[in-house]
């Protein structure tokens, strides 16, 4: 009998493998453990990795993902675009809103943006429509959230 199944979602780390030194610097601090690798001069065209299923090579270009269970493999970009998507797709799309709204924020530890200044008020008439603005903000990331 074949079945439809849906696979979980779970939130995994990426990094981009771009064959800088100071990546495999970040991948190792992560924990990777990596086989041979294949350097000239500054980059690092390839790493092995062993990986659940065996050894497999990582190239420039690929995404290396550690999985759910710290387990490292390598993903083609094509295959990566299709199966992930930013964990914090909705704070970019908000951070994208209040720029685009002139709003000044800050990123948290968490990967969001705490919101520090609603709008510079140019002048007097604009700091008594502070309501207003704020509820205008609040339709303009509304929008930004449904655009896609």
């Amino acid at each position: 009998m074949i079945l439809t199944v849906r696979k979980k979602p779970v939130v995994v780390e990426a990094i981009f493998w771009d064959g800088k030194v100071s990546t495999m610097q970040e991948l190792e601090s992560m924990g990777m453990k990596y086989g041979a690798c294949m350097q000239q001069g500054s980059k690092v065209h390839y790493l092995t990795i062993t990986t659940l299923e065996g050894e497999m090579k990582a190239e420039i270009g690929d995404w290396i993902i550690k999985g759910i269970k710290g387990e490292f493999y390598p993903c083609k970009p094509d295959i990566f675009e299709l199966t992930y998507e930013r964990e914090n797709l909705v704070d970019e799309k908000i951070k994208d809103a209040l720029l685009s709204y002139r709003c000044q924020y800050t990123q948290t530890d968490e990967g969001g943006a705490d919101l520090i200044d609603v709008l510079t008020p140019s002048d007097e008439n604009d700091r008594k429509s502070g309501t207003k603005e704020l509820e205008l903000l609040s339709e303009h990331i509304a929008c930004a959230l449904v655009e896609e």
